[in-house]
């Protein structure tokens, strides 16, 4: 159970990380969390592991969102929006409301394109289809033909910081990297966190190579410090780009 130290000491370590990167004043934004839920992923909810890292990341909310809380997304073949994250409730938050919560949808395959979708939806108000042709990275990792693209369309001026966290790569990479390349316009940070063999995330990391809105994290395991892991999640580019704002 987390506590009060416990907290303390991580919003520290998030501040401290900040200061490293020259942010001294933090801009409001939205944060988001994205969660695979993807058959792979299940012995990392069975051991606990998801729910300590929502104890960790629940600090990055705080310092950021107006309001400390965090938005979390849940996703395999699918997505859904479950209940947002605070430190109020934080606590037993992934056995209360995504692995014992009626409803919620569990253990498919990988796909990051709805979550995404979703994410951006609910913070931008959504975007209209447009027909898409094959790309270079979709003909080099494969996956589906043509996918619609998202005409940028924001009603919020708010950004967001949007944490996509899985395990495992990805069964919709041209219609993933489509949507990518089409919200470069919107005022959204993609922070892509694979834990696992880097072999997995060759896509993403390519990805978050050539588009200035996405970032790439290769985690080995999600069992480190919070000093280690908010070193990595708030990485220099992240964070160059959060100061626009």
């Amino acid at each position: 159970m987390s506590n009060i130290f416990d907290l303390q000491k991580r919003q520290e370590a998030v501040q401290f990380v900040l200061t490293k990167r020259n942010i001294t004043k933090t801009p409001v934004m939205r944060v988001g969390l994205a969660l695979d839920v993807s058959g792979s992923a299940k012995p990392l909810y069975q051991r606990g592991i998801i729910q300590s890292t929502i104890d960790r990341l629940v600090p990055v909310a705080m310092r950021f969102d107006d309001n400390g809380e965090m938005d979390v997304w849940t996703f395999h073949n699918t997505a859904q929006q479950v209940a947002s994250v605070t430190k109020q409730d934080m606590d037993g938050y992934v056995d209360r409301e995504i692995l014992n919560k009626r409803g919620v949808s569990l253990w498919g395959g990988t796909e990051y394109t709805p979550p995404m979708q979703a994410m951006r939806d609910f913070y931008f108000g959504g975007a209209k289809a447009a027909p898409a042709s094959g790309s270079f990275l979709g003909k080099m990792f494969g996956g589906a033909k043509a996918a619609p693209a998202p005409t940028p369309s924001a009603t919020s001026s708010v950004p967001a910081m949007a944490l996509v966290l899985t395990d495992g790569e990805n069964t919709d990479r041209e219609y993933t990297e489509t949507f990518l390349r089409a919200s470069v316009g919107l005022p959204v940070y993609w922070q892509m966190v694979g834990v696992g063999n880097p072999a997995y995330f060759k896509f993403i990391e390519e990805m978050a190579d050539v588009l200035p809105n996405v970032g790439y994290v290769n985690l080995a395991s999600l069992e480190m410090s919070d000093e280690a892991l908010y070193d990595q999640l708030l990485g220099q580019e992240l964070c160059d780009w959060v100061k626009k704002y």
